[in-house]
């Protein structure tokens, strides 16, 4: 019942479709962008939209955003934004999206549409899409066929190759569907550090000359404890600052305020460059912070637990031996520690875009897109 139910509205979305695109015509020099990851313009859409607006002949730039959650609020705003997508899908020459968007895969477009993923994290540590179906953390293989889950796109933008494998695995795509020129946002990280850094210690000039450690968990559930006790163990010392930066999907976790700074004001990208340390677990974020650089721990209390519920790609054990800690106590300690730079340098040689590549990642998205559109 469920397939028939599945195919009848593929059938009817299609439908739907083809009337839009034969009263309609494609715009050479419209760009769409689509996101599930919020429903605020995406941080990695603006620079590259900065970008195509330096163009002489700045191109049409559409910008759809809308998380899909569970209440009915939500869930009737997502529909008006799938309808909205369909009809600037017809309409557009590309199409750029940093998550799953189901119209993007079901419905048969033009020949002439560009669709260009560049996914919302900056590499693929914890295994996703068809790697974690039907797993507790992943999607239902029978809902990720029927809806054709990340199929149709004609490029996907990695970082060092490093990742491919693991892209091709999570996407059902082949490399050579991978464009490895890295995220927008690393060019913001090697660009941005003395600005942000000026504004920071404006809005906390406490925390000048303090030890700033940055927490960054990734989601899943039973965080809270864990949490909880690194948070205790960081605040015991008086010389750490520690700011606490919760996963958007991630329920409020119970902190004692007087022991960790939310910086509600600064993205966790700008809190990357005021940082001194970074302490993560399964999260793109220690990708990120390598670009910087700044120095990572790794506190996977849970792991074996998140490994049978999700899997993971790249695992720190692995990856940076010295740097993770299962104990909040022990973490802390190691902060006056020597820190193992060598083992480090491995790390970003591998998982980080070659020096020379840095900086240049949204030139040459917009030059991808630029070639698809109808302008001079």
């Amino acid at each position: 019942m469920k397939v028939l139910a599945l195919r009848l509205m593929r059938a009817v979305l299609n439908a739907v479709y083809a009337v839009m695109k034969a009263v309609t015509r494609e715009h050479g020099d419209r760009v769409l962008f689509l996101s599930r990851q919020g429903n605020s313009m995406q941080f990695d859409f603006q620079l590259i939209i900065d970008e195509l607006e330096k163009l002489p002949h700045a191109p049409e730039c559409v910008v759809i955003c809308c998380r899909s959650d569970k209440d009915l609020a939500s869930r009737f705003r997502y529909s008006w934004a799938f309808v909205r997508s369909m009809y600037y899908l017809a309409t557009s020459r590309v199409c750029v999206l940093n998550s799953y968007w189901p119209a993007t895969s079901i419905l048969h477009h033009r020949d002439g549409l560009l669709v260009i993923q560049i996914w919302h994290a900056a590499g693929k540590i914890k295994q996703s899409g068809y790697q974690t179906l039907d797993r507790d953390m992943g999607h239902s293989a029978f809902v990720a066929r029927e809806l054709r889950m990340h199929k149709g796109y004609d490029i996907v933008i990695a970082g060092a190759k490093a990742w491919n494998p693991f892209y091709c695995a999570s996407f059902g795509i082949s490399e050579d569907t991978i464009a490895n020129v890295g995220l927008p946002r690393f060019d913001f990280l090697q660009t941005e550090g003395e600005r942000v850094r000026e504004r920071f210690f404006a809005a906390y000039p406490e925390l000048r000359g303090r030890r700033i450690v940055l927490y960054v968990p990734t989601f899943r559930a039973g965080l809270n404890e864990g949490a909880a006790a690194l948070v205790r163990a960081l605040s015991d010392d008086a010389r750490n600052a520690v700011i606490f930066r919760r996963h958007p999907n991630q329920k409020p976790i119970a902190l004692n305020d007087r022991m960790v700074y939310l910086a509600p004001d600064f993205s966790t990208l700008e809190l990357l460059l005021v940082s001194d340390y970074v302490v993560t677990d399964y999260s793109a974020v220690a990708v990120e912070a390598a670009s910087v650089p700044v120095k990572t721990l790794y506190y996977c209390f849970d792991i074996e637990s998140y490994i049978a519920k999700n899997g993971l790609n790249v695992d720190p054990r692995t990856s940076m031996p010295s740097c993770v800690y299962t104990d909040a106590e022990q973490l802390a300690r190691s902060l006056d520690e020597p820190y193992p730079e060598a083992e480090f340098e491995a790390y970003r040689a591998k998982y980080v875009l070659p020096p020379e590549d840095l900086g240049h990642s949204t030139e040459r998205i917009v030059s991808m897109i630029r070639e698809r559109l109808d302008i001079a």
